[in-house]
């Protein structure tokens, strides 16, 4: 049962996370954009928006996160948390710059998507260091 679940639930993290990157992600008043947009384009905040990039470097632990499930790195943990602790941090902010700064008007589904992938990884992290940890299921 609990392989069922572990499973389910990477499995549900890797296809929320496929499915955020095509669908919108964020409105402004002129448009909306993309998730693959802002997986793409989001490192580019480095120069403009130091905090927008912190927010997408959540990518990156997530990433880090998948690879270290995968070795049975304890420390996945760690790093899946920070990267959804980021990732919701977006809904605190409230504005994104293009070439002026444009308000954010609502968040839409490929956000949501974009954060439950975040949050199942942290929920995968739990599980296998507790397995790992605890020998549960040895």
């Amino acid at each position: 049962m609990e392989n069922k679940f572990y499973w389910g639930a990477l499995g549900g993290s890797l296809i929320s996370y496929l499915i955020s990157c095509f669908l919108p992600c964020f409105s402004t008043s002129q448009e909306s954009t993309i998730g693959y947009y802002c997986l793409l384009g989001g490192w580019t905040f480095i120069i403009s928006d130091f905090w927008m990039f912190m927010i997408w470097s959540s990518n990156i632990l997530y990433l880090c996160s998948l690879i270290m499930i995968v070795t049975n790195n304890s420390k996945c943990v760690c790093f899946s948390a920070l990267s959804c602790i980021l990732s919701i941090s977006m809904i605190f902010h409230r504005y994104i710059i293009y070439d002026i700064i444009v308000p954010i008007t609502h968040f839409q589904m490929g956000f949501y998507l974009w954060c439950l992938s975040h949050w199942l990884t942290f929920l995968v992290c739990l599980l296998k260091v507790f397995k790992v940890n605890h020998g549960v299921g040895h």
